[in-house]
């Protein structure tokens, strides 16, 4: 038979020690935890190193009530201000602007009990890079580079739109948080490349390129440049020993008939040879 219960209560935990007779029987240790409906906390979006995020935070009752922002990896608390809204309501609006790429935690204590959690992307738009974007052909696949390294977590998003459609683009990783993007052009004119990370456009974006169509007359327009250059530097060919062949062998893994693929070198022919053509043989 239990004869007596002793109750003792702390902020976060309400402790009951059973005891039979004299002797104690045990302790039954009962968590406590702050209705998290009295509290109600507005979306609080990712944010950008250096810009302000601002959210605000509302209670039913007039209670204690306390804000700690810190980053997640190695716990730096971030200053922030918490500036009330009204004077018949508990409304107050809580601001803070963190300065890395990091994930951030937002904690809320109301009643001297810690009773919300949020976890916040922050990244950094100026650290990405784009490379070069060129004019292109139309048929001639079009391949650019950006490297999100630096930038912190979030997506990638790249929109390429030909004035008449959007066309599918190919995204390939060639290192960590580096990526080949490329798209095969179809008719000729302007074409719109959009850019953003979490939604964000980089700067420059969108990109405008111009796409031109090779007709007959550019081939001989060319045909005819190029035979000027060779007679030019016909007498240096004849002496350059530095002119070699290589043979690059790769498997496309799991391209598709009618999709975009391409080959990765890694040896930089580009940093050694000014000119190269290359040859692609199927079997």
């Amino acid at each position: 038979m239990i004869r007596r219960i002793k109750q003792y209560r702390t902020y976060s935990q309400c402790k009951l020690i059973i005891s039979f007779f004299i002797s104690p029987v045990g302790t039954l240790t009962i968590p406590i935890k702050t209705d998290s409906k009295q509290v109600r906390v507005s979306h609080i979006p990712s944010g950008i190193v250096g810009q302000p995020i601002v959210f605000t935070v509302d209670l039913d009752e007039a209670k204690t009530i306390s804000v700690l922002i810190s980053e997640s990896h190695g716990g730096r608390i971030v200053p922030h201000t918490m500036t009330s809204l009204s004077n018949e309501k508990p409304r107050y609006q809580i601001k803070f602007t963190p300065n890395l790429a990091r994930q951030h935690t937002v904690l809320v204590n109301y009643d001297d009990q810690r009773t919300l959690n949020y976890h916040i992307d922050v990244f950094d738009i100026n650290k990405i890079r784009i490379s070069s974007i060129n004019d292109g052909t139309v048929g001639v696949p079009l391949i650019f580079t950006v490297d999100t390294h630096g930038a912190g977590e979030g997506h990638l998003e790249v929109t390429i739109n030909d004035g008449r459609r959007t066309l599918p683009a190919e995204l390939k990783s060639i290192h960590a948080r580096k990526f080949d993007i490329g798209f095969l052009p179809e008719i000729k004119g302007k074409h719109s490349i959009t850019i953003a990370f979490n939604g964000i456009p980089v700067e420059g974006s969108p990109f405008e390129i111009n796409i031109r169509d090779e007709t007959s007359s550019d081939h001989e327009i060319i045909e005819e440049n190029g035979q000027e250059e060779e007679e030019e530097e016909e007498e240096d060919d004849e002496d350059d020993v530095d002119d070699h062949e290589f043979l690059i062998g790769g498997q496309l893994e799991g391209t598709k008939v009618g999709e975009l693929a391409w080959l990765i070198c890694n040896s930089p022919l580009s940093e050694i040879y000014e000119d190269f053509d290359l040859f692609v043989t199927g079997m």
